[in-house]
């Protein structure tokens, strides 16, 4: 799972795939050595964490980890006509929408393939806004903060285990 918002020959990066993840979906008439021949080519083109799993799953967790965020940073960028408000950002509107610069074509039909799948997310996605807007809303101090440090906890466990997935592979 790599990408960049450039496009043609001028965005070539020839290190783009380099410590990222590779979600492989047997299909069912693969063999073990056809396994490890396309294990050693992904592993070849710079890609560190291979991970096998269902077309299912790999629909439900690409519909939060990839389609979700770019209907996110889509909605925050169409949701405001101040084009100078650049000008007023420290780096956080920047990372949040630089994936805006959206392939329309190819987004479009990647949403409607994964419909079902992404507007769970979506939905879910929408219930935790409700839920800070609420307490944003009505100055909910002490639940707002318990919420952020729960947030933070959490993104914190997901990069621990995410680098000591990393290490544990590379001892393999």
């Amino acid at each position: 799972m790599a990408g960049s918002e450039k496009e043609g020959y001028g965005g070539a990066d020839r290190g783009i795939f380099n410590d990222k993840n590779y979600i492989l979906v047997p299909t069912g008439t693969h063999t073990e050595a056809g396994m490890e021949r396309m294990r050693a080519l992904i592993e070849a083109i710079g890609f560190t964490n291979i991970v096998v799993t269902s077309a299912k799953a790999h629909d439900e967790k690409i519909a939060y980890t990839s389609q979700l965020c770019h209907v996110i940073a889509s909605a925050l960028v169409y949701g405001e006509n101040d084009l100078e408000i650049t000008d007023f950002e420290g780096g956080s509107f920047g990372d949040l929408t630089r994936i805006a610069m959206i392939n329309a074509p190819m987004w479009t039909e990647l949403f409607i393939e994964n419909k079902e799948a992404l507007v769970s997310k979506i939905d879910s996605f929408m219930d935790s806004m409700e839920m800070f807007r609420e307490q944003i809303k009505n100055a909910e101090n002490e639940e707002l903060e318990e919420s952020l440090g729960e947030v933070r906890q959490k993104r914190v466990k997901m990069e621990i285990d995410r680098i000591n997935k990393h290490r544990k592979g590379k001892a393999c």
